[in-house]
């Protein structure tokens, strides 16, 4: 799960450094949440600074990741035209967005959660289609304008071919039963992840939609596969 971040700023002399997120009404909604201003008051060039190519800037970590794949899911989605900026680690992009160097960046919140708690930066969107329980008052970047968009990091387990259906049975009782422990999912709440249970065809059915997704977003945005 990823969230969008944004650096402070004095409200009517916004600081934008390098991008916001969303269409057009969505970036709009999240720069008067945090600064307080009519974003038609930035203007570059006689135009207003969500209608200007490149005017904004996104980081994200290393061209590929989830991070930045999402950013790129983002920007066909929402109609912005915004640079994507990305930097080879979490501390980079962390550096990058409060020395302004960025307008705002996708990262994982537990990669971030000091700094958030911290008030060095704030969250202005969480990808997941659902708040979440470790941040629920971050509203998600579908509720505020990008209509389906649904971004999440998961991790699953997986068993060689041709191992027994009964023993993948017992596998999966097992490991949901310990993913349903409250004190695990406390834990997680912690970190900044969230458990989610699944079947084994639930997990296959998520898998084939992921590649299918990813790989639609890898060819539009032209990034050379490794």
């Amino acid at each position: 799960m990823a969230s969008i971040y944004h650096t402070g700023g004095s409200t009517g002399a916004p600081k934008l450094v390098q991008h916001t997120h969303g269409n057009q009404c969505h970036c709009i909604w999240l720069i008067r949440r945090y600064f307080d201003f009519s974003p038609d008051d930035v203007v570059i060039n006689g135009h207003p600074l969500f209608h200007v190519a490149g005017a904004l800037n996104f980081g994200t970590t290393t061209v590929g990741s989830t991070n930045h794949l999402a950013a790129n899911l983002l920007k066909s989605m929402s109609g912005l035209d915004f640079v994507i900026v990305p930097f080879r680690t979490p501390g980079d992009l962390l550096t990058a967005v409060l020395r302004n160097d960025v307008d705002a960046i996708i990262q994982s919140y537990g990669a971030l959660k000091s700094a958030v708690e911290s008030n060095q930066i704030r969250a202005l969107g969480i990808t997941t289609p659902k708040r979440t329980a470790y941040a629920p008052d971050v509203p998600t970047v579908d509720e505020a304008g990008v209509t389906g968009f649904d971004v999440v990091t998961w991790n699953g387990a997986f068993a060689p071919t041709g191992t027994p259906p009964e023993v993948i049975g017992t596998l999966n009782r097992e490991m949901r039963g310990a993913l349903s422990d409250p004190e695990l999912v406390q834990r997680y709440t912690e970190l900044g992840l969230e458990p989610l249970p699944t079947t084994p065809d639930e997990l296959s059915g998520r898998l084939r939609a992921e590649i299918g997704k990813w790989g639609r977003v890898i060819r539009e945005a032209g990034i050379e596969q490794q």
